[in-house]
């Protein structure tokens, strides 16, 4: 007799005292699942806020790479598309988490984290929140900061984007 799997249970959304006390892995997947909540605008936007906090600590950004932030970055952008502050928190998350990726002394794990957002359609996502929300004031210095480190000089990603 094959048995039938069990389903598992909907991950919640946490609540905004909830995410201030959420480590880095367990912010990354409360991201991801945001991303595939229709109200998850609101904690996909905080998740990043707090995430953007904790990486600016040493090692925290390999912390989030590892447990996959880029591809939940890029399913949340894709999936709130219209809110801009998801938006907005998602490139000030990208910036922090790769800034100096293009530097010639950069460290082998900050080239793999930018490897990492690459794949997994970071410019891509960058690029369409600041066509979507080109009106918006806020939009467009985190926009260009996302951009900044995602392309740098690199000939190649600049025709790209």
């Amino acid at each position: 007799m094959q048995m039938l799997p069990e389903e598992e249970e909907p991950m919640l959304l946490p609540n905004a005292l909830e995410i201030v006390s959420l480590s880095v892995a367990q912010l990354v997947d409360s991201l991801r699942t945001a991303a595939g909540s229709a109200e998850g605008a609101h904690v996909a936007a905080a998740c990043c806020l707090q995430l953007y906090r904790l990486v600016q600590r040493s090692g925290n950004e390999d912390v989030a790479a590892h447990a996959g932030v880029f591809a939940a970055l890029v399913a949340a952008m894709s999936a709130h598309h219209s809110a801009v502050a998801v938006q907005c928190s998602a490139c000030e998350l990208i910036m922090a988490t790769l800034i100096g990726a293009h530097d010639a002394d950069a460290d082998a794990a900050t080239r793999a984290r930018h490897a990492l957002a690459l794949d997994a359609g970071a410019l891509a996502a960058v690029l369409c929140a600041m066509r979507e929300h080109a009106a918006v004031d806020l939009m467009s210095p985190r926009g260009l900061m996302a951009l900044g480190v995602l392309v740098g000089r690199h000939g190649g990603l600049r025709r790209q984007a």
